[in-house]
């Protein structure tokens, strides 16, 4: 199944398949499809790193990808960021100015904002977290690094 997804900073519109280790594909009119995060991916690397665990395995060795698709099973799972930050408290940081970061266990941090063309704002301009249900992933970042 593939879907669009608007980005703050790209014109383009990415097509973002369901990775396989998601499970069979759901029809996009179910229920499940309407409340759960969307995820999208800022690069095809880094879609392609997220969605196949070879290719994972192979640029973050096995503990990272299973930690990797562990996680984004996760905020697929959820319905909001909020959530997210409910479920991982003292693993997600913010990340000034619109950017949050998931730290890995196993070494990494998942970079990641809005997905939404026009981002939720609270009443100080700063993104609505509770309000966000398309993620963009930006970055997978060594964390020494």
């Amino acid at each position: 199944m593939l879907r669009s997804v608007h980005t703050q900073d790209s014109l383009a519109t990415a097509a973002v398949g369901t990775p396989t280790w998601l499970g069979r594909a759901r029809s996009a009119n179910s229920a499940w499809d309407l409340e759960r995060v969307e995820l999208a991916f800022a690069t095809t690397r880094l879609r392609s790193i997220c969605q196949n665990r070879r290719i994972a395995k192979t640029a973050l060795g096995e503990d990272a990808a299973r930690e990797l698709a562990t996680r984004l099973a996760d905020f697929a799972a959820s319905t909001t960021v909020a959530e997210l930050s409910d479920l991982f408290a003292d693993d997600i940081v913010d990340r000034p100015p619109s950017e949050r970061s998931l730290h890995l266990h196993t070494g990494y941090n998942l970079v990641f904002r809005s997905g939404h063309f026009t981002s939720p704002v609270d009443a100080d301009g700063a993104t609505d977290w509770t309000q966000v249900t398309r993620i963009q992933v930006v970055a997978l970042e060594p964390r020494n690094a």
